[in-house]
């Protein structure tokens, strides 16, 4: 079994990037950084083009932004398939 994931890692892309919640907001046409702010605390899941923005801006797969997430989301697929 692998180890349990955290639910995303917009927040560490983001550090890692150098940039501030309110940068992220403007590039991803957010009016305030709120939006980024709830994305990082899981307090609001990210629309598609929300998604795919951060993917092409941290150069990740959403995949790999969201790992608990897709974490998750393929144990409860597995099991339905079995």
């Amino acid at each position: 079994m692998s180890p349990l994931k955290l639910p995303n890692y917009i927040r560490t892309h983001r550090k890692r990037a150098y940039l501030t919640q309110s940068e992220v907001a403007f590039l991803l046409g957010a009016k305030t950084s709120a939006h980024v702010c709830r994305h990082e605390r899981q307090e609001q899941t990210p629309n598609l083009q929300t998604l795919l923005a951060y993917e092409i801006l941290f150069r990740t797969p959403v995949r790999s932004l969201y790992g608990g997430v897709h974490q998750d989301v393929e144990r409860k697929l597995l099991q339905r398939i079995r």
